[in-house]
């Protein structure tokens, strides 16, 4: 009965997160661990929620319960990683990737995670190993791509973002997100009125907040505000009429 009733309560938390509301998975999930202490599925929860709450260190101390419960669940030592890294307890972080790797070698999330810590730490060539495991290992996997292009653009290697970004786009045409990065990097390159063209798109895949960000990048680009004065008023007229 008691594992039934956690399991309801697991649930329940679970989809509240789905929901985007994780301030109340915290609370339910504080709750429900004084009468549940040793529930593992609930102290993953609470890390979950608190991460994506940036509450890091708090976020650090539910997962180490997970390591200690879950000693082979490798997800939580590479969010530990994230959260560890996002304060800049590096060593540790490190520390946690090596350790999720060795429960799950395959899993490319790992290796991306190596390869932001190496950026932190400056090896290039860390980074660049990691994320090509990431890529043998996952390779139609849009995230991959994504993640090149932000190295990439770290270097300033527009041109090669931009080459990045484009290929994940192909492997998921239908997500805004996708559409978003490709218009980041054409705003690196300066290529605003192309921008434009891809914020409409983003648009018209959903990503309202995103294409409308991405559509006012390109409309006061350095390039265009200088050359095209006008067209530059006239596209962002246009905009506003066509993102209602």
């Amino acid at each position: 009965m008691t594992d039934i009733a956690a399991g309801k309560v697991v649930e329940k938390l679970r989809t509240l997160a789905e929901l985007g509301r994780p301030a109340e998975v915290v609370v339910q999930a504080r709750q429900a661990l004084t009468t549940w202490p040793d529930s593992a599925p609930i102290w993953s929860e609470l890390g979950r929620a608190l991460f994506n709450l940036n509450e890091f260190d708090e976020a650090i101390l539910a997962l180490e319960r997970v390591g200690a419960l879950w000693p082979n669940a490798a997800w939580s030592f590479r969010l530990r990683s994230r959260a560890l890294r996002a304060v800049s307890r590096l060593t540790e972080a490190i520390a946690a990737t090596e350790t999720a790797i060795q429960l799950d070698p395959f899993d490319f999330d790992c290796h991306l995670e190596v390869s932001h810590i190496a950026a932190l730490q400056g090896d290039r060539v860390l980074v660049w190993s990691a994320v090509e495991r990431a890529r043998v290992l996952a390779p139609n996997t849009p995230k991959v791509w994504t993640v090149m292009g932000v190295h990439a653009a770290a270097e300033q290697r527009h041109e090669a973002s931009l080459g990045y970004h484009q290929q994940a786009l192909a492997l998921a045409p239908d997500d805004a997100c996708w559409h978003c990065n490709v218009g980041d990097a054409l705003v690196r390159l300066d290529r605003c009125m192309v921008v434009t063209a891809q914020a409409m798109l983003a648009w018209r895949r959903g990503d309202h907040s995103e294409a409308t960000r991405l559509a006012n990048r390109g409309t006061v680009g350095p390039h265009h505000r200088r050359v095209y004065p006008r067209d530059c008023c006239l596209n962002a007229r246009f905009l506003q009429r066509v993102m209602v």
